[in-house]
Parts: C-alpha cells; sequence; structure tokens
C-alpha cells in the first residue's frame, strides 16, 4: 500500500490506524471488533493486540489477499485517506507552511478572527489549535467538525494547489460591504418567493422584525425575517424574540463562501417563528441561531417555501 504514504503526509498516526480500522469494519460490513475478528478468523485478544499497537498485522492483509478483498480494503483506505489528508504540497518540507495558509483561509471563510475564535467555533481548546499548526496536521476530529456545519476542508487545499511551483495562490474577492451581502438575501428571498407565485414585498421598515410581507389570496399576511451569511457560520439572533408570533417566519440565508459565483444556488431554511428557539444559543452573552444545529436538526426546513405560502 505505498500510495498511503501520499495520503497520510499530514494524517497522526494513531489517526491512520483507526480510519484502516474503520475500513475494514465497512468492508465486512460490521459494526463491532467481535464481529470482524469473526470474519477474519482472529480472536478478539489479537484485535485488541492490534488497537493497542495501533497496526494492521500483515496477517490480516493476507487473509485479504486470500479472499480477494485486499483490492476493495485498499480503495476503501485511499478514498478515506485522501479525504482527511490530501497531498497539499508537492514538496514535504513545505507541509507547516501549507498548513497555516490553510488555517488562515479556515478563519476567513468561517469569520473567526484568532484562534481562539477557531477553537471556540469547533468546540475545541486554544492548545489543540495550537498543536495542530505546530505539527503541520489537520487532525481527523476538525474534519468531522467541519462536515457537520457543511465545509469541506479540500476547498482551499484546492485552491493552494492551483498554481504548479506550489505556490499559493488567492482568489481575489469582491469588495462587499455587510450591506450588500445582506442585501443580496433579502432580493433573492423576495425573487423565489415571486417565482413561485407568492404576493411578496419589502415591508420597508413598517413591521417590526420583517424585511418582506408575503400576502395570501384569503387575505392573511405573512412576514419574514431574512438572516444572512456570506460563508458558513452562525446568524445572528440578536433581534429574534421569543416566542415568536404566529404567521412570522425566520429564513436562513447563506452562500456557503460562494457569494462571488453568481451561478450558484444559496442554502435557506425557512423556519416558522415559533420554532427558532430549538437553534439558538448563547456565545459570549450574545444570542447565535447555530449553524452546527441547523445542520443537525434542521434538514425538514432546507428550502420549505411552501411553509410560508400554504393556508
Amino acid at each position: 500500500m505505498r500510495s498511503h504514504q501520499k495520503a497520510t503526509a499530514l494524517l497522526r498516526d494513531d489517526d491512520e490506524f483507526l480510519i484502516k480500522f474503520k475500513c475494514l469494519k465497512d468492508l465486512y460490513k460490521v459494526k463491532t471488533s467481535k464481529k470482524l475478528a469473526q470474519h477474519l478468523g482472529i480472536t478478539q485478544q489479537a484485535v485488541s493486540d492490534a488497537k493497542r499497537k495501533k497496526t494492521i498485522p500483515h496477517t490480516w492483509i493476507k487473509k485479504l489477499q486470500s479472499n480477494g478483498l485486499s483490492n476493495g480494503f485498499e480503495n476503501l483506505c485511499l478514498s478515506n485517506l485522501e479525504f482527511l489528508n490530501p497531498d497539499i504540497t508537492r514538496d514535504s518540507g513545505n507541509s507547516k507552511i501549507v498548513f497555516h495558509e490553510w488555517i488562515d483561509r479556515l478563519k476567513t471563510k468561517i469569520e473567526a478572527k484568532s484562534d481562539k475564535e477557531l477553537s471556540k467555533i469547533l468546540g475545541i481548546s486554544p492548545q489543540a489549535v495550537s498543536e495542530a499548526k505546530r505539527r503541520g496536521k489537520i487532525p481527523k476530529t476538525w474534519i468531522e467538525k467541519l462536515k457537520v456545519i457543511g465545509l469541506n476542508p479540500l476547498d482551499d487545499i484546492e485552491v493552494l494547489l492551483e498554481n504548479e511551483e506550489g505556490k499559493t495562490q488567492t482568489k481575489e474577492a469582491f469588495s462587499m460591504t455587510e450591506n450588500d451581502k445582506y442585501f443580496a438575501s433579502e432580493f433573492w428571498v423576495l425573487s423565489v418567493l415571486n417565482r413561485i407565485g407568492a404576493k411578496a414585498s419589502l415591508a420597508l421598515g413598517n413591521i417590526k422584525s420583517a424585511d418582506i410581507v408575503v400576502q395570501l389570496t384569503d387575505g392573511t399576511l405573512r412576514t419574514i425575517d431574512v438572516k444572512s451569511r456570506a460563508n458558513p457560520s452562525d446568524w445572528s439572533a440578536d433581534s429574534i424574540e421569543l416566542p415568536g408570533r404566529p404567521n412570522h417566519f425566520v429564513v436562513l440565508v447563506c452562500f456557503e463562501g460562494k457569494i462571488e459565483q453568481l451561478e450558484e444556488i444559496p442554502s435557506a431554511w425557512v423556519i416558522p417563528a415559533h420554532k427558532i428557539g430549538i437553534f439558538i444559543k448563547t456565545v459570549k452573552k450574545r444570542k447565535v441561531i447555530s449553524r452546527a444545529l441547523i445542520m443537525h436538526k434542521g434538514n425538514q426546513y432546507r428550502f420549505r417555501w411552501d411553509l410560508i405560502t400554504e393556508k
């Protein structure tokens, strides 16, 4: 498995073992070490010893070869290892430099101004960030946490590789103010509602905590508070009053870091105001709508424009 060396250049040894061990269980479609031992024809003690040593024994690989499963195992390992730690530099001596650039881009994307803010968003200690920077490696736990908030860590790594000589290239971002981003979200929501036949218009400050008003055919008014993010992160909830009033909705819009890519459609969650409370948490005495909670529990509200127009 020589090709694993490239994929694991930035991966810790214990993480590599855990991934390979998981791939073995996935290969045999089992969930427990006991079942895996049965499939491999070994004792549970042998599995425990491998876990302790953090090494897949050569005898296990031979069993896979004899059963015609070695290629399947290798492909599983490669796909998992390359996702977790792709070869982000052509010169292994530059791995820490590239990792630091990746960290900086990550902080920009999730709007963290410091390593301390980054650690809070990821739910880890500041020491963990410092240790990762010292090692120049992306911990497996970070990847899982980033996936929860809807980020693909490979996006920025691919940008770092655009230059054949390994020099970083940065895409020039549009010079957009926060108001520009907010209006982009508000008018996009207004556009969608009109496209589905809703009689929607801007509230123009006439209704408290409402950006858009929708009038149903029976005369009922529905109000909408649009919350906007250019990059995947929490939305402000400072202006949200609980419990939410009837016929009021909160629409969460996120351009997923692609606000300058006009062909991309933003993500949107249409949430009745009386349901928004379960997604709100307090961070530094400030109320926010948690991106992590939305991704974990809010899928039923994704693009649910019909909740606004139904009678």
